[in-house]
């Protein structure tokens, strides 16, 4: 996932070109843009995006509340909202170290938890709000430093969303553990302790909503599984499944991602197909996409990040479009609106040669 340059949650947004420029945009309550809240309120009202200040030879991950960053010499750092115990609500606009160890091989950020792949093993911090990663017994656990996750070696990849997570195997066996509403974990119980995802074929990586997940398989395919709700499985129902599935009508699909509310995009061919509740509904009662459907407009797309209701494709061409809601100025057009972009609009960056 870090090997990516285009990094979206919630309702932020980041991109980096080659080894040292950077570009933010949208919400900023606590600071995850790098500015200080009380310059811009909840959003960056300025008209295009901000620079961003990571180190040069970073790789950045957006996150919610936070955005994380891991610097050319291997140390994990944070602005925004720290996830670590105390929690003060203590708003970081600079880049602050976290108590994790050297060289991720990859990050997660969700909610109040940060978790990476260590030398194959999964260390996190901060609040598991209800001991469902941490511990089976649903009580809060906070971590101030980066403790292993019992069970999880030669791990590749993960990702936290919800109050799940998933690790991907070096043999692209997909594990999971946290919450299981909705069979998220690939079975119906109220609740997982770790277990592996049945039925995939090796995988990639897993993107997940708040209660559905999709794999991306090293043949390229997509597979998913969960609630179903707004069609987000690619199906043509909104049936619930715990058992994977393959989403018909994809494949050698390069990149994938989902948002936290239940919308899924794809790159294939260089163009981007989505399915889910649409990116950018601002109202309540939308019906979803039942199936993947290209996105107009789009060609020459290598990356795709999804925020809570919007999403954002990165080109060959260092070009990023979003669509979606821009209230908050998600989209970074400089636009700020309640109707939302149904057609991919490009985001104000400056030119980066």
């Amino acid at each position: 996932m870090l090997a990516h340059r285009l990094t979206a949650a919630q309702s932020h947004t980041c991109v980096r070109f080659g080894d040292a420029r950077g570009w933010c945009w949208g919400t900023n309550g606590h600071g995850e843009l790098g500015v200080d809240p009380r310059d811009g309120g909840r959003f960056d009202p300025r008209p295009t995006p901000i620079e961003d200040r990571a180190e040069p030879g970073a790789r950045t991950l957006a996150g919610y509340l936070a955005t994380a960053m891991i610097t050319a010499s291997g140390e994990v750092r944070l602005r925004g909202l720290d996830p670590a115990p105390p929690h003060t609500g203590a708003v970081h606009t600079e880049w602050s170290p976290a108590n994790l160890p050297l060289h991720p091989t990859d990050l997660s950020l969700a909610g109040s938890l940060l978790c990476g792949v260590f030398a194959g093993e999964v260390r996190c911090l901060g609040r598991d709000e209800y001991g469902e990663i941490f511990t089976p017994h649903r009580v809060p656990h906070d971590s101030a430093v980066g403790e292993a996750l019992e069970g999880l070696s030669r791990i590749t990849a993960i990702t936290l969303g919800g109050s799940a997570l998933f690790a991907v195997r070096d043999d692209g066996a997909v594990l999971c553990v946290g919450s299981n509403e909705d069979g998220v974990c690939g079975a119906p119980s109220d609740h997982a302790t770790l277990r592996e995802v049945a039925g995939l074929p090796p995988t990639l990586r897993v993107a997940q909503s708040a209660h559905d997940a999709c794999a991306l398989t090293r043949s390229g395919e997509v597979w998913c599984w969960g609630g179903n709700v707004y069609n987000v499985l690619g199906d043509g129902t909104t049936q619930p499944r715990s058992t994977p599935a393959r989403v018909g009508g994809l494949s050698a699909v390069t990149d994938l991602g989902m948002s936290s509310l239940g919308s899924a995009c794809a790159v294939m061919n260089a163009q981007v197909y989505c399915w889910g509740w649409p990116v950018g509904p601002s109202r309540p009662g939308v019906d979803g996409v039942p199936r993947p459907t290209r996105v107009e407009g789009l060609d020459d797309v290598v990356e795709v990040a999804l925020g809570s209701t919007y999403a954002c494709a990165l080109t060959r061409r260092d070009e990023v479009w979003c669509w979606g809601d821009r209230y908050l100025g998600q989209l970074g057009d400089g636009v700020i609106d309640n109707e939302p972009a149904r057609a991919p609009v490009r985001v104000l960056l400056p030119r980066t040669e």
